[in-house]
């Protein structure tokens, strides 16, 4: 038997007792909860933050509760009212338009993540490189926040069609008049069928959105570099007018604002401008059967969209909104485990992630012509200028576009009706505007 001293019983006891509970502390797992944070989110609307966000983050992490800061930025919003809500409510994680980005980074008003990417070993190599490089170009050469998608189009082609009659497959880098001109070297509409050179559907406002679109892709501005007059009222507008013009009245060029029928997807149109969702239909025989009954399964190739001869780059790749951690947040960290579950590789959607691996191919063929061509690094954006300018100008081009079609308005009357009604919008829009951003926290 051990004997133990009487005069060391006491200091053995108390360290037995203290190793003791260490050990059951241990082994009961307990340890020091984290202390609840709440994180202030930029959000669109109540509705479809809880519904999309809020319900399946809290599942993940029950100790960060999410409070939206509601802004409704669906549609450009003029960058006073963004950095109003900003200042005001303070959120923690900010999302704003590239333009806007470039502004709060040079203010110092978002956090540096590159220190916080190095530490974790963040995977920002398995991301597209062009887009990387396009964020950190926008950041001044670092990485101050990070998209959770982007957009960008190109132009598909039925190969059956061109190979029936006999015309050269579409190539990447063609401009649109090569594209327009290629689409009217299909028969008239009296011989083919029904069969559409040029058909896109889908396009709000018809012909209106469709000439904002090509104006953007070859670079060709519907205001001033101030925001404050409209300049449709010139050569270069009506070069572009002519143009639609042509194709439209050749009965080659079908550019349609619903959706059906879908005439590129049952294969009676030669090509179409769209997004890689596309792709999904043309691989779905099952795909919409009761409006395409008469549907014909073809052979399909893509090529990159049209493009400005006098700067080749893709005017068709987008990214709306980069997302930030507030530099005045008290909560980075928490921050930071947001932004990484908001962008994480099981949010992305094929065609539009932000994950090389997700944009290889769909259908088997390759989705390099989404993102062969590097995005524009600088695209216009107006500040002051209020989102619901930019969503009702294409309805007033196609109203007027429509009288030249119906021989009510020549080509220069359009335009100058055009230029008198897209300023009385401008006008009105600002001025609401900036009632909603003065009245804004009264």
């Amino acid at each position: 038997m051990i004997r133990i001293h009487k005069k060391l019983r006491p200091n053995l006891l108390l360290v037995l007792l203290l190793t003791a509970s260490t050990l059951l502390a241990s082994c009961s797992g307990t340890t020091k909860e984290k202390e609840p944070v709440k994180l202030r989110i930029m959000a669109s609307d109540e509705y479809s933050f809880q519904f999309s966000v809020v319900r399946d983050f809290s599942e993940k992490f029950s100790d960060i509760t999410l409070e939206p800061v509601i802004l409704d930025d669906r549609f450009a919003t003029s960058y006073a009212l963004t950095e109003k809500v900003i200042s005001e409510q303070m959120p923690d994680v900010i999302r704003v338009p590239p333009g806007l980005y470039r502004k709060l980074v040079a203010e110092g008003k978002l956090v540096d993540l590159e220190p916080i990417i190095r530490k974790e070993q963040y995977p920002i190599d398995k991301m597209v490189p062009s887009l990387i490089d396009y964020t950190r170009a926008q950041g001044g050469g670092k990485l101050y926040g990070l998209p959770l998608w982007f957009s960008s189009q190109a132009l598909y082609f039925n190969k059956d069609l061109f190979n029936k009659y006999q015309i050269p497959y579409p190539e990447d880098n063609m401009t649109w008049e090569e594209v327009i001109e290629l689409a009217q070297r299909f028969p008239v509409a009296e011989s083919r069928d029904g069969i559409d050179g040029l058909h896109i559907s889908g396009y709000i406002y018809g012909e209106g959105a469709f000439i904002v679109d090509m104006a953007k892709a070859i670079d060709l501005p519907y205001l001033d570099a101030e925001g404050d007059q409209v300049t449709v009222q010139n050569k270069e507008w009506k070069k572009l007018f002519e143009t639609v013009l042509s194709g439209i009245q050749s009965g080659n060029v079908v550019i349609q604002e619903d959706l059906a029928p879908e005439k590129f997807v049952a294969g009676k149109a030669a090509l179409n401008l769209s997004y890689p969702f596309m792709a999904g239909k043309l691989n779905d025989p099952l795909y919409d059967p009761d409006r395409l009954k008469d549907r014909v399964m073809f052979d399909w190739g893509i090529v990159t969209a049209p493009i400005n001869p006098e700067n080749p780059e893709n005017t068709n790749w987008e990214i709306q909104k980069i997302y930030g951690i507030n530099s005045s947040s008290a909560n980075i960290e928490a921050a930071w485990e947001y932004l990484k579950y908001s962008i994480g590789p099981d949010k992305g959607t094929p065609g539009e992630s932000i994950w090389a691996e997700q944009m290889q191919e769909i259908g088997g063929r390759s989705l390099e012509p989404f993102y062969k061509l590097p995005p524009k690094m600088h695209s216009r954006e107006y500040p002051a200028v209020p989102g619901v300018f930019h969503e009702k100008l294409p309805m007033i081009i196609k109203k007027h576009f429509d009288t030249i079609l119906r021989g009510e308005a020549t080509l220069d009357e359009a335009l100058a009706f055009i230029q008198v009604e897209g300023q009385l919008l401008l006008t009105q829009s600002k001025e609401e505007a900036s009632e909603i951003v003065e009245g804004l926290g009264d």
